[in-house]
């Protein structure tokens, strides 16, 4: 994660988990101060929106940003706010149900997100 900031002027975690939850796992992992922002939405289908509110929060262009996500409905809200997508293979959904939706990047391996880190995407 430290590598990946570096690349970031703006790092940030969207998830549907309890924002508090997410707090007390980084900050007793010494991984907090990584990021600009976490924030939660309870929704399950309201992403694309946070996101939009996102790139608004801090001045960010969606081709600015890259939205790393392991659910189908993460690669559909990045590309429902004009973000390009990054489907991580190793959490909720399968390699092949990823792949079906067309994310900007597959990612296999973690070292994987790094070699995409100095990537600027192009918005999809």
């Amino acid at each position: 994660l430290p590598r990946l900031r570096e690349n970031a002027d703006c790092f940030g975690i969207l998830t549907s988990n309890d924002t508090a939850n997410v707090e007390t796992f980084l900050r007793s992992h010494g991984l907090r101060d990584l990021f600009t922002f976490v924030s939660a939405t309870q929704k399950l289908s309201g992403k694309s929106k946070y996101l939009r509110a996102i790139a608004r929060t801090f001045s960010l262009q969606p081709p600015q940003m890259l939205y790393i996500g392991d659910e189908l409905r993460d690669i559909r809200a990045a590309r429902k706010a004009n973000i390009a997508a990054a489907a991580v293979t190793w959490g909720l959904n399968s390699e092949e149900s990823l792949a079906a939706e067309n994310p900007r990047f597959l990612v296999r391996s973690p070292a994987q997100l790094l070699e995409i880190a100095g990537k600027r995407p192009e918005g999809r």
